[in-house]
């Protein structure tokens, strides 16, 4: 998964400022953080919750798009803790939401309808 989120992240322009290329850095989890904030300003929200239900715990994520204050997109994915880490889910919704962007040019602007 993390070889296929690097690659995709720069198919829709991004670039980390020490340019990543190898999934062993210990880096990859900064820059993860990076991912998300340059989603961000372009538009692409994402957040992890932590929930603890009765019957089991573990981490949703949400991502929106937003245009001009309008949500254009919304999507949510839950896992237990038994399947997934916060990092791994983390990783999942920032590689959505890459999808969600149609291309660099028109990111602000355009984002892919499922």
């Amino acid at each position: 998964m993390k070889k296929q989120l690097i690659k995709l992240s720069r198919e829709k322009g991004f670039i980390s400022r020490d340019n990543l290329v190898s999934v062993d850095y210990d880096y990859y989890y900064l820059w993860m953080c990076e991912l998300q904030n340059w989603l961000r300003k372009k538009g692409v929200l994402i957040w992890i919750n932590y929930f603890n239900l009765s019957s089991s715990l573990g981490y949703a994520y949400n991502i929106l798009a937003v245009k001009n204050g309008i949500c254009l997109l919304s999507k949510e994915q839950v896992a237990t803790l038994t399947d997934h880490t916060y990092e791994e889910r983390l990783g999942a919704a920032l590689f959505e939401a890459l999808k969600l962007v149609k291309d660099e040019s028109n990111i602000e602007s355009k984002f892919v309808q499922d």
